[in-house]
Protein backbone atom coordinates (compact mmCIF):
# COMPACT_ATOMS: atom_id res chain seq x y z
CA UNK A 1 0.00 0.00 0.00
CA UNK A 2 3.35 2.20 0.44
CA UNK A 3 3.97 2.45 -3.40
CA UNK A 4 0.26 2.94 -4.41
CA UNK A 5 0.29 6.54 -2.70
CA UNK A 6 3.12 7.94 -4.73
CA UNK A 7 2.33 5.99 -7.80
CA UNK A 8 -1.42 7.41 -7.86
CA UNK A 9 0.44 10.90 -7.15
CA UNK A 10 2.32 10.90 -10.08
CA UNK A 11 -0.49 9.59 -12.08
CA UNK A 12 -2.24 12.29 -11.09
CA UNK A 13 0.12 14.66 -11.52
CA UNK A 14 1.10 13.55 -14.95
CA UNK A 15 -2.23 13.66 -15.87
CA UNK A 16 -2.52 17.44 -15.02
CA UNK A 17 0.83 17.86 -17.30
CA UNK A 18 -1.30 16.32 -20.39
CA UNK A 19 -4.14 18.62 -19.85
CA UNK A 20 -1.77 21.55 -19.73
CA UNK A 21 -0.40 20.45 -22.98
CA UNK A 22 -3.10 19.89 -24.50
CA UNK A 23 -4.85 23.40 -23.67
CA UNK A 24 -1.51 24.61 -24.91
CA UNK A 25 -1.94 22.34 -28.12
CA UNK A 26 -5.67 23.69 -28.85
CA UNK A 27 -4.55 27.20 -28.22
CA UNK A 28 -1.62 26.87 -31.16
CA UNK A 29 -4.26 25.11 -33.34
CA UNK A 30 -6.47 27.62 -32.92
CA UNK A 31 -3.73 30.41 -34.48
CA UNK A 32 -3.06 28.12 -37.27
CA UNK A 33 -6.52 27.48 -38.38
CA UNK A 34 -7.44 31.46 -37.92
CA UNK A 35 -4.29 31.99 -40.47
CA UNK A 36 -5.42 29.07 -42.60
CA UNK A 37 -8.76 31.04 -42.58
CA UNK A 38 -7.38 34.30 -43.43
CA UNK A 39 -5.81 32.34 -46.47
CA UNK A 40 -8.89 30.85 -47.49
CA UNK A 41 -10.75 33.67 -47.52
CA UNK A 42 -7.76 35.67 -49.44
CA UNK A 43 -8.51 32.67 -52.02
CA UNK A 44 -12.21 33.12 -52.42
CA UNK A 45 -11.73 36.51 -53.73
CA UNK A 46 -9.44 34.95 -56.96
CA UNK A 47 -11.28 33.44 -59.67
CA UNK A 48 -8.77 30.89 -60.12
CA UNK A 49 -8.60 30.23 -56.69
CA UNK A 50 -12.02 30.17 -55.40
CA UNK A 51 -12.26 26.49 -54.85
CA UNK A 52 -9.03 26.01 -52.65
CA UNK A 53 -10.36 29.23 -50.62
CA UNK A 54 -13.95 27.40 -50.27
CA UNK A 55 -12.00 24.07 -49.29
CA UNK A 56 -9.52 25.81 -47.01
CA UNK A 57 -12.37 27.86 -44.67
CA UNK A 58 -14.32 24.83 -44.80
CA UNK A 59 -11.48 23.06 -42.99
CA UNK A 60 -10.51 25.89 -40.53
CA UNK A 61 -14.58 25.57 -39.50
CA UNK A 62 -14.71 21.99 -39.06
CA UNK A 63 -11.16 21.99 -37.15
CA UNK A 64 -12.72 24.84 -34.79
CA UNK A 65 -15.29 22.87 -34.24
CA UNK A 66 -13.78 19.28 -33.51
CA UNK A 67 -11.69 21.46 -31.23
CA UNK A 68 -14.56 23.16 -28.99
CA UNK A 69 -16.12 19.53 -28.55
CA UNK A 70 -12.94 18.49 -26.91
CA UNK A 71 -12.21 21.36 -25.08
CA UNK A 72 -15.51 20.59 -23.05
CA UNK A 73 -15.25 17.09 -23.22
CA UNK A 74 -12.08 17.70 -21.32
CA UNK A 75 -12.70 20.23 -19.09
CA UNK A 76 -15.63 18.25 -17.73
CA UNK A 77 -15.68 17.40 -14.36
CA UNK A 78 -17.89 15.75 -11.69
CA UNK A 79 -20.13 17.72 -9.85
CA UNK A 80 -18.64 17.64 -6.24
CA UNK A 81 -15.34 16.67 -7.01
CA UNK A 82 -13.14 18.55 -4.40
CA UNK A 83 -9.07 18.18 -4.51
CA UNK A 84 -8.07 17.79 -0.78
CA UNK A 85 -5.04 20.05 -0.06
CA UNK A 86 -2.76 16.71 -0.22
CA UNK A 87 -3.61 16.41 -3.81
CA UNK A 88 -3.59 20.49 -4.59
CA UNK A 89 -0.12 20.30 -3.40
CA UNK A 90 1.03 17.21 -5.76
CA UNK A 91 -0.53 19.01 -8.69
CA UNK A 92 1.39 21.98 -7.95
CA UNK A 93 4.65 20.47 -7.10
CA UNK A 94 4.91 17.41 -8.72
CA UNK A 95 4.98 13.60 -7.30
CA UNK A 96 7.06 12.29 -4.18
CA UNK A 97 9.99 9.97 -5.60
Amino acid sequence: MEQFNPALENLVYLGNKYLRAFHALSEAAEVYFSAIQKIGEQALQSSTSQILGEILVQMSDTQRHLNSDLEVVVSIRPQGQNHSSRWAAVQERGPRG
